[in-house]
């Protein structure tokens, strides 16, 4: 019992680590846009996910038969998620210039959104996630990407909705 308080205890502490750095890195700037990331940490932290992920899968297949059908569904959420974050870091974009916002992802090609086009901003709770929409669009960005803040500020700055999401990046949630 006191070992899975612990892990849960580290596992949130590597959270607020992570978005903690977030928040003090600076978006990359090139030739007049401004682009988010994703922190180092959290790169090879999702890059050892996965394989952490086949080994929760093999933990699983020793689990008693009575103990099976809970074991897959764990093993397959774990794998899930690892392959929904990999996704989201390594094949995804968000950029902004001083005329529009845009996110690409591999799937769904390029969206691209004129700042006076947005109309809801917002952090959504159940997502983890902020997202941006107007114009039938939806663009979505993580509260753990590099650069937050500014973009933030850059949002409030060129539109003119009422400010539901926090601009200093510490009061998220």
């Amino acid at each position: 019992m006191n070992r899975h308080i612990l892990i849960a205890i580290l596992a949130a502490g590597a959270v607020i680590f992570l978005m903690g750095a977030a928040v003090r890195t600076a978006p990359s700037r090139t030739r007049g846009e401004r682009r988010l990331g994703w922190p180092l940490g959290m790169r090879i932290g999702v890059l050892l996910a996965i394989p952490f992920s086949f080994a929760i899968i093999w933990m699983a297949a020793q689990a008693r038969p009575s103990q099976q059908m809970m074991a897959a569904i764990v093993s397959g959420c774990f794998l899930l998620g690892s392959l929904y974050l990999a996704y989201s870091v390594f094949l995804t974009r968000l950029w902004w210039t001083a005329q529009e916002i845009s996110f690409w992802h591999s799937l769904g090609g390029v969206k691209t959104l004129r700042w006076e086009d947005i109309e809801d901003w917002r952090y959504l709770g159940w997502a983890q996630a902020f997202r941006i929409s107007g114009q039938g669009k939806r663009l979505w960005y993580s509260p753990m990407q590099s650069g937050i803040v500014l973009l933030n500020k850059t949002i409030a700055r060129k539109t003119n909705i009422p400010h539901l999401v926090p601009l200093d990046g510490d009061e998220i949630g």
